[in-house]
């Protein structure tokens, strides 16, 4: 059988074989024919192929790797920085190595420029047509630095160093030696030539061109030959161009001419200059000794005493040296020796020959010297005529005469004693007498005690003294008269006065002993009675002064009690005291002695109860305690301290503190102070009426949410109080809201009623009008908006705030009850935010922003009207803009009035809630900053770097919002100073608030709330800060959105006592409450458990406890945040506790004076408390009167 399969194939074969034998062959396909393709067998390789370099694979049959198109072996596609890269991939004379000169401009080989550069530093090699005479060194090249010294020619200038004129020597400033690089014939060792240049680098120009040392060359400073500045006779100092002609018939200044008179008329070689008859050649025709001078002088006349006096001596001419004592006249002025004044006495003379002043022709040696004249005529040293040498003239006037010149040891002022009985200084009497009395001095062996001048010559022995100048006139050793020598005058006065000037022991320093009958001391009695109230400090008994100091005391002095408590007549008590306990019976000051006649009865003395005396003399008692005086009440209260039983006063120090008080709400637990003496030191509200009075609310519409003083809204006299209840339900409208005006006419009678907010006649109420409209979360006392003298206020809602003017409630509370209730829109303006922005959830009115004089509106907006984050928003509101539209009559949107808003500054995602809380804060008062500040609560504030909030305050100082313009629209954190906290959900301004002047310096500090920090192990427990306006002035926004620490930068820390307390819930100034010059802090936490479950706790921090600012001496004293970690509320001063659930302290207010009294009041909200009919979060107002 025939295989076809088989047959097929093998005609396949011989088929593929005939045609593989007669047509062009492409075994790989790759479109290239085998005899073209350097590498049949692979598709990759072929002459169109793509060559990469540097795979080691030739694939566009080129013969090398990468792309060759010139085929000169260098490829064109290497990297640039490769030296294979051929630059021009055209020309196979063109690529790295290929000969390249310079002349046909081509960079033939590749090297960046034409020529060779071997070493890449743009110069071409100087053996090809180049300049580089180092191509293999880059450092080396025309025009580089060349330092002399290194071997090199580093600027191919053919030198080593710099040689810019080719003269063969390196310049200087190349470390060589050629002083002038630019001249070529300048160089050292070249020859010096006269051309004004330093040819040689000597330093010197021209030297050797000088010779006669005149200071001119030949070629002259310009360096030119033939100038008119050159020296015409170098040999010849005397002559140059700035010589002075001189009679030597010479051109002395080189002009080239002589002058007139410098010619000789008479042939004599004497020049008519110098001759004195240039006629005649044998007349003084020549100066024949050669000095200089003729005998017809310089003048040319003779005889006029220039003329040389010896024409035959050359050391004999006018003004030549004249040696005195050698009989020649060599200057020719008459005189052996000097003698300018010719008086024939030389001044070169020696000793009593010469003469002194040779310029005075009266001066001489013998001459006449009259004295007085202050001038030595005579030569001998002195004016007048002094024979003795002493330096003293005999025919001066006295004082200075020389009373005898023949002895030199006499004359004025020379040493003179008493004792040699002569007259040695001329003053008329042995010894010194300076004063002229004619008494010695003492140091001078005399006795005259004052030998000065002019005082002395009224004092001297026997010389009237009067007492009392302070001086000894007549030389006794004291002042006055004092003829017993005992030390005291006869004729002084007073204490001074000797009393018996014939006995020295009887003076008033002398002892006076008393009894002896003699008055020693001269004080006028027997004894020592050194206060002059005739009553001897030393005498004994009924005569014996207790007090020889003061005159007032002494044993006949009248003895009243005073507060020095000074004993007057000297029985041993202060006042009266007959039975000789201690203790006075006429005193008016203290408590006397009630029963001077029983020494067991006086003030103080233990006093049992129950024997019917007062041995204590307190005579206290009360109604509660009708044993009055019997036992021992210091204080005077009425309760005894040792008294029976629950009577018994446990502090008798204080007479607020006693069994009963009524006190109580000013217990201390920081003082451990219990008021009431029951054994307690907490306060509770509800025990607080005595103190002042409750506002209660009514059917859970949390009555105390919102609270503020509300200033004198019906002009009665009497400030006002605003609450706000924002889930009062009005009607069937579920939390429309509600708020209360107060309107009690006075609150000055001791006992204050409590008040109905929704059933009393002294209440005027504003209801919400629309179903969860919340009317009430905000109120604010805003000031006159409308500048008609009445105070306005503003009541918020959700998304709006409601302003009433004064103006407009004044007819409706101008009698009591209110005319009418008000609805939420009665509103006369509304300003209207957007839905869910929470528009008014703070408040804050009342302060001047601008300084405009119009009080402005801070709105706090924290919810966020377009999306989830919740940034927050607050608005200031313009009061002068809100003004225009109130008397335009217009209601207001958001932005209608808003002058700028404030923005939270917190990344996207990451809700800040800026403007939960705000306030107003000035914190510079200076006339210079009139501004008013603004305080920004963000209490989520974001941790980005951890996750979780932190909480944050912002200030923004009210300079600064003045710069910003009506409408503008700014992140908090570009403007507003940032106080973050470091604890992972604190809430850091959660509540703020202005904290009044803590320290006394004039400026507002500030008071932040964080009421969920963790303080230790104590979660929530809360933390608030106190910031000085002071501490922080200097502060800016740190760099970025992140604020400052507010650990790190407050001024005081206070913590929260417990674990869920949440201290720092709310925060605000209580003024001064106590009456000192400083405010004080209110703080409260609605969550402490101190009075039961939620009972909330409200403390009060003095402003004097805070030391280092005015409270170091407090008996509480509260330390700075830099050297503590804060200091527990349990340091308070006082503390006040609601009851159980009531949430008091929620909110604070304070820095009001309700009752007049001079001291502040405080409001203390609990919206949870229970209403008088026992309803649930009825909520009510707390108000505690300040002062003692």
């Amino acid at each position: 059988m025939v295989n076809h399969r088989a047959l097929a194939l093998f005609t396949a074969l011989l088929t593929a074989a005939c045609t593989s034998t007669n047509s062009l062959q492409d075994f790989d396909g790759d479109g290239s024919l085998d005899q073209n393709d350097c590498n049949p067998a692979d598709p990759g390789i072929h002459p169109s192929a793509e060559d990469p370099h540097g795979d080691g694979i030739d694939q566009d049959c080129d013969g090398s790797d990468g792309v060759d198109r010139d085929g000169d072996g260098f490829p064109a596609n290497v990297p640039v920085s490769s030296p294979n890269l051929d630059c021009n991939d055209e020309r196979s004379d063109i690529h790295p190595g290929a000969t390249d000169p310079l002349s046909d401009a081509l960079d033939s080989n590749c090297d960046g420029h034409p020529g060779v550069d071997t070493d890449g530093d743009g110069y071409a090699d100087q053996n090809i047509e180049g300049d580089d005479c180092d191509d293999g060194n880059d450092n080396v090249h025309p025009g580089a630095a060349d330092n002399l010294g290194d071997s090199l020619d580093s600027n191919c200038d053919g030198h080593d160093g710099t040689d810019n004129d080719g003269d063969g020597f390196a310049s200087i400033n190349s470390e060589g030696s050629d002083c002038d690089d630019g001249e070529p014939l300048t160089f050292p060792g070249n020859i010096e030539l006269c051309d004004g240049i330093d040819n040689d680098c000597s330093g010197a120009v021209d030297e050797g061109f000088d010779q006669d040392q005149d200071a001119v060359t030949s070629c002259g400073p310009d360096g030119q030959p033939d100038t008119a500045d050159d020296d015409c006779d170098d040999a010849d100092p005397s002559v140059h161009p700035e010589a002075p002609e001189r009679c030597d018939l010479r051109d002395n200044d080189c002009d080239g001419s002589q002058p007139v008179d410098e010619v000789d008329g008479d042939g004599d070689g004497d020049p008519a200059c110098s001759d004195c008859d240039d006629s005649d050649s044998t007349q003084n025709s020549l100066d024949l000794d050669a000095d200089g001078y003729s005998i017809c002088g310089a003048d040319g006349i003779p005889g006029n005493g220039d003329e040389d006096c010896d024409d035959q001596q050359p050391a004999s001419y006018p003004g030549a040296p004249d040696q005195w004592g050698d009989l020649q006249d060599t200057d020719c002025d008459g005189t052996d020796g000097i003698d300018l004044d010719g008086d024939t006495w030389a001044v070169n003379a020696n000793g009593p020959q010469q003469d002194c002043n040779d310029a005075d022709p009266a001066s001489f040696p013998g001459a006449a010297d009259p004295w007085g004249d202050a001038n030595d005529s005579n030569c001998d040293g002195m004016d007048g005529e002094d024979y003795d040498n002493d330096g003293w003239a005999g025919n001066a006037v006295a004082p200075d005469a020389d009373c005898n010149d023949q002895d030199s040891n006499i004359f004025p002022g020379a040493a003179d004693v008493v004792a040699d009985g002569t007259d040695n200084n001329c003053d008329g009497i042995p010894g010194t007498d300076n004063d002229g009395d004619n008494f010695a001095a003492t140091n001078s062996g005399g006795n005259d005690c004052n030998d000065d001048q002019p005082t002395g010559a009224s004092t001297h022995p026997g010389a009237a003294d009067d007492w009392g100048d302070d001086t000894d006139s007549n030389c006794d050793g004291i002042d006055g008269i004092d003829l017993d020598g005992d030390g005291f005058a006869s004729n002084a006065t007073g204490t001074q006065h000797d009393c018996d000037d014939m006995d020295r022991l009887i003076s008033p320093a002398a002892a006076d002993n008393w009894g002896d009958n003699l008055d020693t001391n001269c004080d006028g009695l027997d004894g020592v009675d050194a206060d002059g109230d005739n009553y001897a400090g030393n005498s004994s008994a009924a005569y014996f002064d207790c007090d020889d100091q003061d005159p007032s005391i002494n044993p006949q002095a009248d003895d009243r009690i005073d507060a020095q408590g000074i004993d007057s007549n000297c029985d041993g008590t202060d006042g009266i005291d007959q039975d000789g306990d201690g203790f006075a019976s006429n005193t008016d000051a203290t408590q006397p002695d009630c029963d001077d006649a029983r020494p067991n009865i006086y003030p103080g003395a233990p006093d049992p109860p129950g024997n019917g005396l007062d041995e204590d003399c307190d005579n206290c008692g009360s109604a509660s305690n009708s044993a009055i005086g019997d036992g021992i009440d210091t204080d005077c209260d009425g309760w005894a301290l040792n008294g029976p039983g629950s009577t018994q006063d446990c502090d008798d120090s204080d007479p607020d503190i006693h069994p009963g008080s009524v006190n109580s709400a000013w217990e201390s637990p920081g003082l451990e102070i219990d008021i009431n003496c029951d054994g307690d030191f907490s306060s509770l509200l509800d025990d607080a009426r005595s103190s002042g009075f409750q506002c209660q609310g009514e059917g859970g519409g949390e009555a105390g949410y919102s609270i503020a003083f509300a200033g004198d809204i019906n002009q009665d006299g009497t400030k006002d109080l605003l609450i706000g209840a924002p889930k009062r339900r009005i009607g069937f409208l579920n939390s429309a809201g509600a708020a209360f005006l107060t309107l009690r006419p006075s609150f000055n009678s001791a006992a204050q009623p409590d008040i109905e907010l929704e059933n009393s006649s002294e209440v005027l109420v504003f209801e919400g009008d629309q179903a969860y409209q919340y009317f009430g979360t905000a109120i604010a006392s805003i000031g006159d908006l409308d500048g008609n003298g009445a105070t306005d206020i503003a009541i918020s809602g959700r998304d709006a705030v409601y302003i009433f003017l004064g103006e407009s409630l004044s007819s409706i509370v101008a009698s009591l009850p209110p005319s009418t209730v008000l609805q939420a829109s009665d509103a006369d303006i509304t300003v209207i935010g957007p839905t869910n922005s929470f528009t008014g959830m703070a408040l804050a009115g009342g302060r001047d922003v601008d300084a405009d004089g119009i009080p402005d509106l801070l709105i706090g907006a924290p919810g966020s009207p377009t999306d989830s984050t919740s940034p927050g928003r607050t608005y200031l509101v313009d009061g002068a803009a809100l003004r225009t539209k109130i008397i335009a009559g217009q209601d207001s949107t958001h932005a209608a009035s808003v002058s700028i808003t404030l923005h939270g500054s917190s990344p996207a995602n990451d809700g800040e809630h800026s403007g939960h809380a705000v306030a107003f804060v000035d914190t510079s008062s200076s006339a210079a900053d009139p501004y008013i500040d603004i305080l920004i609560g963000a209490p989520t504030f974001p941790a980005n770097q951890w996750g979780g909030t932190l909480g944050a305050s912002y200030l923004v100082r009210g300079a600064d919002l003045a710069l910003l313009s009506a409408g503008n629209s700014i992140d908090l954190d570009m403007i507003g100073i940032g106080f973050g906290g470091i604890d992972l959900g604190g809430k850091v301004g959660s509540a703020l608030a202005s904290a009044g002047d803590v320290d006394g310096d004039g400026d507002e500090d500030i008071l932040i709330g964080a009421p969920e920090t963790t303080v230790g192990t104590k979660v929530q427990a809360g933390s608030i800060y106190l910031l000085l306006a002071a501490d922080i002035r200097s502060l800016t926004s740190p760099t970025g959105s992140f604020p400052h620490s507010i650990e790190q930068v407050a001024s005081y820390i206070f913590r929260g006592e417990s674990a869920g307390d949440q201290a720092g819930s709310s925060v605000a100034t209580a003024g001064n409450i106590d009456g000192d010059h400083l405010d004080d802090l209110l703080i409260g936490a609605a969550y402490s458990s101190d009075g039961g479950t939620w009972s909330g706790k409200t403390y009060l921090v003095l402003g004097s406890q805070l030391q280092g600012h005015g409270g170091a001496a407090s008996s509480i004293p509260i330390a700075p945040a830099d050297s503590s970690s804060g200091e527990d509320l349990s340091q308070a001063r006082a503390a006040f506790s609601g009851s159980t659930y009531t949430r008091s302290g929620s909110t604070v207010a304070g820095g009001q004076d309700l009752d007049d009294n001079g001291y502040d009041d405080l409001l203390i909200g609990a919206p949870h408390a229970l209403s008088s009919s026992l309803s649930l979060n009825a909520g009510k107002v707390y108000v505690l009167f300040g002062g003692p």
